[in-house]
């Protein structure tokens, strides 16, 4: 979502803002945790698009976050939700509650031994997710939500875009968690780079919280990702053989050049239908 966001930002002149579940996903499991209304709770993320931290959870009057780590450190049966899959560790060593896409850095090998030895790749599970739940939404008597979206994802997209159009078409000035550009509100990062972090909106705008810096902990991966993705901007804009290999090379769970190159040759060729402009 910030990736697009960012490249739609940088070659039209279209007014967007990105929206991810991650988010409200948070809020919601956090709430259910500690035996809280939802709505009682602010969750401050900072970072990118799936690549984001709590530092902040506050309810009742008080920064919780403290008390979210220990619940979860308390209650190992939660690493495998697939929500809080973490070890105690980890999170009492950051003091900060981490999104779950960031188990494909902080649980590397296990997930790539795990990917490894799974019958299809997540690709292939979601098309064909796809393909049945379009044939179910073909039929027009179909009156309950098909099982499959559990296994498809994006569960509560539709209540944050529906609070989202809410709040700027009636102005309400409330905070969502947004990927908007950074415009200093991430010290750590360029002002034209789309962030994903609080925000207040209003109808004519939206404005982005500042959060300062960065914790030391995560400013390097964070700029690092974030280095990748402004080079695939630039590489998808460009038709940029060049530019491609060197967002690879800048990705955290890219090894090395070789490996970089074999996947870039690979996937291009691939698609190179869809990806012209790389001749």
């Amino acid at each position: 979502s910030g990736l697009i966001t960012e490249a739609v930002r940088r070659s039209s002149p279209i007014k967007v803002v990105g929206l991810c579940n991650g988010p409200i996903s948070m809020r919601k499991y956090v709430a259910h945790l500690m035996g809280l209304p939802a709505k009682d709770l602010y969750i401050r993320t900072i970072g990118l698009n799936h690549l984001n931290w709590a530092d902040q959870i506050l309810g009742q009057g008080e920064n919780l976050l403290s008390q979210v780590i220990q619940t979860i450190s308390c209650h190992p049966e939660l690493i495998d939700t697939g929500y809080f899959p973490f070890a105690p560790d980890l999170l009492q060593s950051l003091q900060l509650l981490p999104c779950a896409y960031l188990q494909y850095y902080y649980n590397r090998e296990e997930k790539l031994d795990e990917l490894k030895k799974a019958t299809k790749t997540r690709g292939e599970e979601v098309a064909e997710l796809d393909r049945r739940l379009l044939l179910k939404y073909a039929d027009s008597n179909l009156e309950e939500k098909p099982k499959e979206l559990e296994a498809r994802g994006g569960i509560w997209y539709s209540e944050a875009a529906i609070e989202l159009i809410s709040s700027i078409v009636n102005d309400k000035g409330d905070i969502h968690t947004l990927n908007v550009v950074n415009n200093g509100a991430i010290l750590d990062l360029p002002e034209d780079a789309v962030v994903e972090i609080p925000c207040l909106v209003r109808r004519e705008a939206v404005y982005p919280l500042s959060v300062g810096r960065l914790p030391l902990a995560v400013r390097g991966l964070v700029q690092a990702v974030k280095s990748y993705e402004q080079l695939t901007i630039e590489a998808a804009l460009e038709g940029s053989y060049s530019k491609a290999l060197q967002a690879l090379l800048a990705h955290p769970l890219v090894p090395s050049f070789g490996l970089a190159k074999q996947v870039l040759d690979a996937f291009l060729g691939a698609q190179k239908d869809y990806l012209r402009q790389f001749g």
